[in-house]
This record gives structure tokens, sequence and C-alpha cells, in this order.
């Protein structure tokens, strides 16, 4: 099974604009995502938290990397913007998701 938290040796550091923790406003859910230096995000929901994903900046698109039960690695991407302390998901022309920045910095 491979690591989600290793990083490929070709792969940039995370963008600094995206480090640090975000909390979406709204939702149907509590949710907040630590986006971290080396390259990982780790979302919690309530009390609970995810492993560390892999994830990436490639222009306006930011890229998960989702490990499947067998094993496959699934590449999750979605168009973004960041604008002061607000970070958007554009999921589609009508629907997005907006996160307020809480933390700057994540280990």
């Amino acid at each position: 099974m491979p690591d989600m938290t290793t990083k490929t040796p070709n792969a940039p550091p995370a963008d600094p604009r995206i480090v640090g923790s975000w909390t979406i406003i709204g939702g149907d859910y509590p949710l907040t995502n630590d986006y971290r230096t080396d390259g990982t995000v780790v979302q919690h929901v309530g009390d609970r938290a995810s492993q560390p994903k892999r994830f990436q900046i490639d222009g306006e698109y930011l890229t998960c990397f989702v490990e499947q039960p067998d094993g496959r690695i699934f590449e999750q991407k979605t168009r973004f913007g960041i604008s002061g302390d607000a970070l958007t998901f554009y999921d589609s022309p009508r629907k997005k998701r907006v996160f307020q920045r809480t933390a700057v910095a994540c280990s």
C-alpha cells in the first residue's frame, strides 16, 4: 500500500498562499482543512481527523491524491482561488465552497 504522505522527488513544496488552516463558511457540517508545508492536507470534521493526503497546486487547480481501497491513486482536481483570507473552490459554474483562514501555518 503506498504511503500517501511521501512526496515524490520532483514534487514542489506547498504553495505558501494556501498553507494554514481553513474553515468552511456555512456547509452541512464543521469542516477545517489544514494545508501543510510538506504538501499534505488533513481534514477535520468535528473531533475527527483524516489521514494526511498529498496535494499539489497547478495554476488555478488544487489536486488531492486519494488512495482507493484497491491501492490505486485517484486525483481529485478542483479549480480554486485565494483572495485575502478567503479560499474558494469552484465545484461547478453555479456551486462553490468558501473557506475562511483560521491559522497561518501548519507543520
